[in-house]
């Protein structure tokens, strides 16, 4: 070992591993920002010489979004993109969870990046529900959620009759036969306009 070697604590054999860093962007829209260390730097005043000095650096950018093939993660990072990808569409997203066995025990980080990217505050806010021993059964958590959307609209739908029927003067009773509801369920909901 050589004196430079010995100071420095790395011989002349030795060898690094590679690093590449990554943007992870996954947002609906497409990135428009910039792409290269230069496409950030002001250039003003300086001369073309010196700017040709200075190194420029590629930006590694990954839309998730955009992603076609994630087969190639082999971790959760798969599903993670998946999910990322999936949600905008209410049916794909159901299919993949569906389809996909991972999802009925994942791993708690997993699911919190998951829902995070994609701003599920409904899924953070379900996921004490769902959780068992550091995993989330993300799947039992999206089916039931899209049942109470569904609830919801048929609850809100509902309320909307009422209130049309209720302009037109008729009777609590009149109306649940009408909507084929009980005359509790209609004051109920008479109740709370």
């Amino acid at each position: 070992m050589s004196a430079g070697e010995y100071l420095y604590g790395f011989r002349k054999s030795d060898r690094l591993y590679p690093a590449a860093t990554f943007i992870l962007y996954s947002g609906s829209k497409p990135w428009d920002g910039p792409k290269s260390l230069h496409e950030i730097l002001d250039f003003t005043d300086i001369p073309e010489t010196l700017r040709e000095m200075v190194a420029d650096y590629k930006i590694n950018l990954v839309e998730i979004r955009k992603l076609e093939d994630t087969s190639v993660f082999k971790t959760d990072v798969r599903q993670v993109f998946d999910f990322i990808r999936c949600s905008n569409d209410k049916n794909a997203l159901k299919n993949l969870v569906e389809t996909d066995d991972y999802y009925k025990n994942m791993e708690e980080d997993a699911f919190d990046v998951a829902v995070q990217y994609t701003n599920a505050t409904e899924l953070i806010e379900a996921k004490e529900y769902y959780e068992k021993e550091g995993m989330v059964d993300m799947c039992k958590a999206l089916t039931e959620l899209i049942e109470d959307g569904k609830q919801l609209g048929k609850d809100e739908k509902l309320t909307e009759l009422v209130e049309k029927k209720m302009k037109k003067g008729l009777s609590v009773s009149e109306i649940a036969e009408i909507l084929e509801e009980s005359i509790d369920k209609i004051e109920e909901i008479v109740k709370g306009l």
